[in-house]
């Protein structure tokens, strides 16, 4: 009988942990690398209704950093768009903290991780590009 009693306080604190480290919201760490003017504004866009890109929120960059905090009631699609820059970050929006790293001149080889589906699109950017190359390659070879 001893053991069922270790076994359901584990049970109940195992509930207990799992329900404190839920998270209610998201938020995107983001840091850029290169010449980036200090006060440069980050745009986070999404498509809206008429199938166009529309501001949902802004943030400053402060030493290369930027950050932006939220709801997610779904995982939905959003772009950064850095001032100055030509360009964006994809970033699906979920609950949890959302790490984003690149550097000015190549957004397209940002680096997005920190949530799972994040690191399901970040590997399939990957494989993408690595596709990508390997065609051009033997297109150039013919």
């Amino acid at each position: 009988m001893k053991g069922y009693g270790i076994g359901i306080c584990l049970l109940a604190l195992g509930l207990i942990l799992s329900c404190e480290s839920k998270t209610e919201g998201f938020v995107i760490e983001g840091t850029i690398t290169g010449e980036l003017v200090e006060g440069t504004k980050v745009y986070l866009k999404a498509m809206n209704e008429q199938n166009r890109l529309s501001d949902r929120d802004t943030a400053v960059v402060a030493d290369g950093n930027f950050s932006f905090e939220g709801t997610a009631p779904v995982p939905e699609l959003h772009y950064l768009f850095i001032e100055g820059t030509r360009g964006n970050i994809p970033v699906i929006i979920e609950n949890g903290t959302i790490e984003v790293s690149s550097h000015r001149d190549s957004l397209s080889l940002a680096k997005t991780r920190g949530t799972l589906q994040n690191e399901y699109f970040q590997e399939y950017l990957n494989y993408s590009r690595e596709m990508s190359l390997k065609a051009s390659s033997i297109q150039q070879d013919m």
